[in-house]
């Protein structure tokens, strides 16, 4: 048997979180799971075991603390998520079976200010005074004004043509057994605008395009 995707999982997009890995396991009679190698022969399932495999999944889109707090309670109450990963991960706050919006809003807030705590931040950037009206795309939640990258939701400034738009993000690293959770923050307000898995010690794994970008200036 082989088993693909059992270590690095699949990148998000526009702040969305990686996805699942593969897993295989054996659950014997009294509940108790053991792990099973992606590749092997010779595995043996014996009567009253069942062979179980969870599949690796794509990445998230968009920050978790983004996500519209009626979307996080009708994927709890679909059994998708526990009450606990929609307060840890999507910063949901419920009352009396609700969302409390005010609540919400207070935790999500401390969750982001608790990643930029956590993470390197960059020296603050200079305010240019040439930057300019028209906006045009280079990643879902970052513009291009002229030959400056700018965090549309923040107007915090990222960087300046030709440098990769992450260079004034806020980075924040966690590491999960030989892989690297890396996110690019707002400098600002701490919402993930990327985050990448890559193996430990590799670096930044993609590029900042267009053409337009690039030899701007």
């Amino acid at each position: 048997m082989i088993g693909t995707r059992g270590r690095l999982p699949l990148n998000g997009e526009a702040g969305g979180a990686p996805g699942a890995v593969t897993g295989f396991a054996i659950k014997d009679a009294q509940g108790n799971r053991r792990s099973v190698a992606m590749a092997g022969a010779d595995v043996v399932v014996a009567a009253g075991e069942r062979f179980e495999v969870k599949s690796a999944s794509a990445g998230g889109w968009g920050d978790p603390l983004s996500r519209p707090a009626e979307e996080v309670v009708l994927d709890l109450q679909c059994g998708r998520i526990s009450l606990q990963e929609a307060e840890d991960v999507y910063g949901l706050v419920m009352d009396a079976g609700a969302p409390d919006d005010d609540a919400t809003a207070r935790r999500r807030s401390a969750l982001a200010l608790d990643r930029l705590a956590r993470s390197i931040r960059p020296e603050p950037a200079r305010v240019p005074t040439d930057v300019s009206q028209d906006s045009f795309p280079i990643y879902p939640g970052i513009v291009q004004r002229g030959r400056y990258a700018q965090a549309s939701s923040s107007g915090a400034i990222l960087a300046c043509a030709p440098q990769h738009w992450t260079e004034g993000c806020a980075i924040l690293e966690e590491d999960d057994g030989g892989v690297t959770i890396r996110s690019y923050l707002d400098p600002l307000t701490g919402t993930a605008l990327l985050v990448e898995a890559v193996p430990t010690g590799s670096v930044r794994s993609f590029s900042t395009l267009p053409a337009r970008w690039t030899e701007a200036a």
